[in-house]
């Protein structure tokens, strides 16, 4: 067996896989990738399973080692400069680490998110079904918690198998799509339009739980003592939409809940960085736009084509992958 050591690492990086599910309704929450494209991508350029755990690199930098024999990789996701031992390589490939080199990874750019899938997967013992870290649950393999300078991965040697390259069509730009309520008739139409029409920015303060976005003060009409049953908050000069990997049932977790966020715009707002500006769109026969960006294209589509592994060529030739 080879070994890939983690040389570097920042925070908000660990092992992820497609989650666990089936359990919400028991209080477990799914954890699971944040860009599951990404995954799926990052697994099938090594051969394996769509949704087989592989590594999520947060926003920050990290360095991978290869040992005892080389090792083969892929990395998808957010744009970043990556090199093996100083030599420039692509994104969205993969590449064969020997003996002793390293893969260097920077800072993300355009994007939070990236994942190393390593050739025969991630060694691990699954935890309710999944190897996906929740930290705060004290769940996940081969490493409960996030990942450490100095931890090693068990994998299998290098194969020898051609390299793969593709490229990944870019998510569908323009606002995040919602469904209001369940209490949005606690705010006035003036402040749900003032909801729906303001620009807001991911706070440094967000994390795989949620999303708080600094924007405008939403002012509730009878104040926010109410029951928390989870959806996009107004909490002042912010609003938290909540991820869905260590959240609630629903996409959104609030102490006043006014709207959720819709299962379609998921991935593309786990694609948006910190201190990036975005806006809501209600999703509503009712609304203008609604057809409009329901139109565009969804992941889902992408996801099905890399599972078939279609669109995907060897040596490094790219391809174009196209939602229908």
């Amino acid at each position: 067996m080879s070994k890939l050591i983690v040389s570097e690492i920042g925070p908000a990086s660990s092992v992820q896989d497609g989650g666990r599910h089936g359990a919400q309704r028991y209080g477990l929450t799914p954890s699971g990738a944040m860009d599951q494209l990404a995954l799926a991508a990052a697994n099938v350029l090594v051969g394996n399973t769509p949704f087989a755990a592989a590594i999520e690199i947060g926003p920050f930098g990290a360095a991978f080692t290869a040992r005892e024999g080389a090792v083969r990789v892929a990395v998808a996701g957010a744009s970043r400069n990556t090199d093996i031992s100083g030599r420039a390589v692509a994104l969205d490939a993969s590449m064969t680490l020997a003996d002793g080199q390293t893969l260097t990874l920077g800072f993300a750019r355009g994007g939070s998110f990236s994942y190393l899938a390593i050739e025969g997967g991630i060694t691990g013992e699954p935890m309710f079904g999944s190897l996906a870290v929740n930290a705060r649950a004290g769940l996940g393999s081969p490493y409960p918690r996030p990942l450490q300078a100095g931890d090693q991965l068990q994998t299998p040697p290098a194969s020898g198998a051609p390299e793969r390259r593709i490229d990944l069509a870019a998510p569908p730009e323009g606002p995040i799509r919602l469904v209001m309520g369940p209490q949005d008739d606690e705010f006035s139409e003036e402040e749900k339009k003032l909801f729906l029409d303001s620009e807001w920015k991911i706070s440094a303060t967000s994390d795989r739980m949620g999303y708080r976005l600094e924007g405008p003060i939403i002012k509730h009409l009878h104040g926010h003592n109410i029951v928390s049953d989870g959806t996009v908050s107004s909490k002042p000069s912010a609003w938290r939409g909540r991820k869905p990997r260590h959240g609630t049932s629903r996409n959104c977790y609030a102490p006043c809940p006014i709207g959720c966020v819709r299962s379609t715009s998921l991935i593309s707002t786990s694609r948006l960085s910190v201190m990036l500006t975005s806006r809501a769109l209600p999703s509503a026969p009712s609304t203008p736009e609604h057809g409009r960006y329901l139109r565009q294209p969804t992941r889902w589509p992408l996801i099905k084509t890399i599972r078939s592994r279609k669109g995907i060529q060897d040596d490094h030739h790219r391809s174009q992958l196209r939602s229908r």
